[in-house]
């Protein structure tokens, strides 16, 4: 085999390295398509779990798709902006080590409870998805009294 035919397969092996790992080419700007927010379980008048279904996304795979939800006593959170300013309901998990910790984006979830209301008091909430690049959008916010 010449040198320059060994170069060009070189270069062309590369060239499909580089695709596979940029996610072949793909629109890496376009945000996943969320699910909605389906329901309300476990629901007390201090607490309640929101339940949603997975977002799709055509760059990353489905279990990775990263999940935060939010909420506010206003309808206010209905873009990404908006969203990322509301109040975190973070998922509590314990560590390793025995302690308690708080994880705001998670992975491959559709629930989180939600603890701490204040009773009789409407709250909105809401879900953003991203994905690997970081590209997001929120689902529609519901509400919950």
């Amino acid at each position: 085999m010449s040198s320059n035919r060994l170069t060009q397969l070189v270069a062309a092996l590369l060239i499909l390295i580089f695709f596979a790992i940029a996610g072949c080419g793909g629109e890496q700007d376009a945000p996943p398509s969320p699910g909605t927010i389906i329901d309300f379980t476990n629901i007390t008048p201090t607490s309640l779990t929101v339940n949603w279904t997975k977002a799709t996304d055509d760059n990353t795979l489905q279990p990775y798709l990263e999940y935060k939800a939010v909420y506010h006593i206003y309808d206010i959170i209905g873009t990404v902006n908006a969203a990322l300013r509301g109040r975190d309901v973070p998922l509590i998990i314990e560590n390793s080590d025995g302690e308690e910790e708080r994880i705001t984006w998670v992975q491959d979830n559709t629930s989180i409870d939600v603890k701490d209301l204040d009773d009789g008091i409407e709250y909105y909430f809401n879900v953003v998805v991203r994905d690997r690049y970081w590209n997001a959008s929120v689902y529609r916010s519901v509400s919950a009294k």
